[in-house]
């Protein structure tokens, strides 16, 4: 995808879930912040609407944070990466598609 110049989005959401394991120790929290930095990954706010969007989502069997990612995807006309299966299957029903790149 970053080969590919694909623009790369990330709720604010998921970026602290991303970061709670490498929180435990400073040092790891600066180096994966600075590696998710050096993706150009660009952070977005949930908006009121996201995030009733991703409450609605927690009906298709997915985490908050996974119906974040979701409605986060959904309102920027965006495709999803995930490996998670359970995302995976949710996405037809929330009008996603999964990203090009991960389909095989």
């Amino acid at each position: 995808m970053i080969d590919a110049g694909t623009p790369l989005l990330l709720s604010l959401v998921n970026y602290a879930e991303a970061l709670v394991r490498p929180a435990q120790d400073e040092g790891t929290l600066r180096a994966a912040v600075a590696a998710l930095s050096a993706l150009g990954i660009r952070l977005l706010a949930p908006t009121e609407t996201i995030a009733r969007n991703a409450a609605r989502h927690r009906a298709l069997n997915i985490s908050l944070a996974d119906g974040f990612a979701i409605a986060t995807a959904k309102a920027h006309a965006a495709t999803l990466a995930s490996f998670d299966l359970s995302v995976r299957r949710a996405l037809p029903a929330a009008g996603v598609e999964l990203a090009a790149e991960l389909l095989g």
